[in-house]
């Protein structure tokens, strides 16, 4: 799958991740997940934290970490808001990443607090 397949839906942001708005519920909720160049370059996903259901993160500020050979990336959100659901199953299957990233291999959903945030993506 190349970054050419994305839905028309996704947002990329300026640095590793892609969002997906959805509006299936009263207000609007956000899909991250990795990119695919980004995938490509740290290879083989070992392991995937985050922070639990319920936590507030600020734009820029850690949410989790990826775990690749001996290396460690930190995940920092691309927005301010409430994280809403951890992907149970890329946390069971890091692997998931790699495999799908656009798909089964998004990592978490966030309820944005200030939905203005999402003019700076690209």
């Amino acid at each position: 799958m190349s970054e050419k397949s994305i839905l028309k839906e996704q947002l990329l942001t300026y640095d590793h991740f892609w969002i997906k708005v959805e509006y299936n519920s009263p207000t609007a909720l956000v899909k991250i997940g990795l990119k695919e160049d980004v995938i490509k370059t740290i290879g083989q996903i070992d392991a995937f934290r985050a922070l639990p259901k319920g936590r507030c993160v600020n734009r820029g500020y850690p949410f989790g970490s990826i775990e690749h050979g001996r290396k460690i990336l930190i995940l920092r959100s691309p927005i301010t808001g409430s994280i809403v659901e951890v992907n149970e199953e890329v946390i069971k299957n890091p692997q998931l990443i790699n495999e799908d990233p656009y798909g089964k291999g998004w990592i978490a959903i966030l309820k944005p607090s200030n939905v203005e945030e999402l003019d700076a993506l690209l």
